[in-house]
């Protein structure tokens, strides 16, 4: 479950598929980028989350990345959520230098953004190589990408998912047709439960959790996978109307949802279908506490009832969810 950082070369054309870190932030996992960063010609971004982006303003301020960066508009307007969150986890716990702000505002000013099967030609040194992003199915604006250049084909294709969601379109499976070389991952191999029964055992552990008086802490990520789990507590909680409070813990809580609910037409046929029919957003989360500190949860706390509180970041290293965790 490593960061993903492949480079990808044709003729002389050198392509970096993602370029991903955790939150460790340890720079000797770029030992082997640091030779190559200078040469790369194109970045292709295929997530938001660190785990696909998350060296990039390292790689710009330090490595001497120069290569424009491509992706979705949502992968680049989350993706830089999703650094901001992790810098101030970082720096309000240590003295923290690896990135800046700035090194991060420095990195997303190379970002060019495209749209869902766009073909788009690249120019210059890149003539006759077309790039493509198709839906991924995994987050909101999360691609994989075909690059193509006469008569071949290489799909590169991770961290996708074929089954539609509440919010996320299915993968379009359009995107592996004439692939001649697909560069993927196992995940998918693994064949997770039934979500239905998965998302009914989630629910049935936090409310029995819930019930004996005791509170729920959930990790999860700044703004990718979370949305779906903020949807699903979001049904249950309108449906039955419980009177248990849901907090989110982030440093970019509010506005993370706040751009996403601008995401629609990125969003599965379900969801415009809803919005066309009641003009209500249904990422309206209702019942929903957005906190950005942990002073604004002590608050809270100290009414001395349970919650469920999800809390950044997923990894449980470090940041609010680290802190949530010490404290229960």
């Amino acid at each position: 479950e490593g960061p993903l950082c492949y480079l990808l070369e044709l003729d002389d054309f050198k392509i970096l598929l993602d370029c991903g870190w955790n939150d460790t932030f340890d720079t000797s996992q770029f030992d082997l980028l640091k030779t190559v960063a200078e040469d790369v010609d194109a970045v292709l971004i295929s997530h938001a989350d660190l785990s696909h982006l998350g060296g990039l303003p390292y790689a710009v301020a330090h490595l001497g990345l120069k290569a424009p960066v491509y992706a979705t508009l949502p992968v680049q307007k989350m993706g830089e959520m999703f650094l901001y969150d992790a810098e101030r986890h970082k720096t309000s716990r240590e003295d923290f230098r690896t990135f800046s702000l700035d090194d991060i505002d420095l990195a997303f000013e190379r970002f060019v953004q495209i749209k869902f099967f766009q073909n788009f030609k690249l120019e210059g040194k890149g003539r006759g190589i077309v790039i493509t992003p198709f839906p991924a199915g995994h987050t909101i604006g999360g691609s994989v990408w075909r690059i193509t250049k006469e008569t071949d084909e290489i799909l590169y294709a991770v961290d996708y998912h074929h089954r539609k969601e509440r919010i996320l379109p299915s993968l379009d499976r359009s995107a592996f047709s004439k692939a001649t070389v697909t560069i993927t991952d196992a995940f998918n191999a693994l064949r997770p439960p039934i979500k239905q029964d998965r998302d009914e055992r989630l629910l049935d552990t936090i409310l029995s959790t819930l019930r004996a008086d005791g509170s729920v802490l959930i990790p999860c990520d700044t703004a990718g996978r979370s949305f779906e789990l903020l949807m699903l507590l979001d049904q249950r909680w309108e449906q039955y109307n419980y009177p248990y409070k849901i907090v989110v813990l982030s440093n970019v809580a509010h506005r993370a949802v706040e751009f996403a609910r601008g995401m629609l037409e990125w969003m599965n046929e379900n969801v415009h279908r809803r919005f066309d029919d009641s003009r209500h957003h249904p990422m309206k989360f209702q019942h929903f506490m957005f906190l950005h500190s942990m002073e604004e949860l002590d608050k809270l706390r100290a009414e001395r009832r349970p919650m469920v509180v999800l809390a950044t970041p997923v990894s449980l290293n470090t940041g609010f969810s680290l802190e949530r965790f010490s404290i229960f």
